[in-house]
């Protein structure tokens, strides 16, 4: 029902709008069916999953049929935490599922795809991590001190989170420094978090862009030319 709705919202408005198929993980064979009706008949411009899917990793060898389809296609996939707070219910009764559980959520995920090997077994794959990609800018050092004592000489967590692309949904300026010092300003990607973040929020989102003493060159591809890049626009 959503595909179908937004195909129609993109075939009214084609030169404002694209979408992401939804799909019914995880239910593998259905998954993959809707997959291809979404890119073949309804024209979607790629596809969408939570960071995980119930209390499984995206990495779990059932869904590898899914990611092995996109891969064939080349797709885009857009990752969102669903807000459980990578089932912690110490950030949840916090009421930090949202401010501190999703950035989380975002960072263990693409560790989880790093692990299991995602950038070299599926290299057509460009997954998009949101919020900056949550704490992992500011753990680089950590995850490749931790990563090399167990796998001397092997290229480090770092290397393959460059593989990955980002959104620009987060808001600190000091953040998006970092993000483009770790991942390069040419895997950062515009983003505002709308309809969670709307009015003020959504005005900072555009704005703070402008805070982080970024190059304009490197502004200019933040902003419009990575993602008409990615998507072969």
């Amino acid at each position: 029902f959503i595909n179908d709705e937004h195909a129609a919202i993109c075939r009214a408005h084609p030169e404002r709008f694209g979408f992401f198929a939804a799909t019914p993980m995880p239910h593998v064979d259905a998954s993959l069916d809707e997959i291809r009706r979404a890119f073949d008949e309804l024209g979607a411009v790629g596809a969408t999953f939570t960071t995980s899917i119930g209390e499984r990793s995206l990495a779990d060898p059932a869904f590898e049929p899914v990611f092995a389809e996109l891969d064939r296609r080349a797709a885009v996939v857009f990752l969102h935490p669903p807000g459980f707070a990578c089932a912690s219910n110490i950030i949840i009764d916090s009421g930090l599922r949202w401010p501190l559980g999703a950035p989380l959520e975002d960072a263990v995920c693409a560790m989880q795809l790093v692990r299991a090997e995602f950038p070299r077994r599926f290299p057509r794959l460009k997954i998009i991590v949101p919020h900056l990609g949550g704490f992992l800018p500011f753990l680089r050092y950590r995850l490749d001190k931790a990563f090399i004592r167990k796998a001397p000489g092997a290229d480090p967590p770092s290397v393959h989170l460059r593989k990955f692309w980002y959104d620009t949904a987060n808001g600190e300026p000091s953040a998006l420094r970092s993000a483009v010092e770790v991942f390069g300003a040419d895997r950062i990607l515009f983003g505002t978090d709308y309809p969670y973040w709307t009015d003020e929020s959504y005005a900072h989102a555009v704005q703070y862009l402008e805070l982080a003493g970024l190059q304009a060159h490197e502004l200019a591809a933040i902003r419009d030319e990575n993602a008409r890049n990615l998507f072969s626009l």
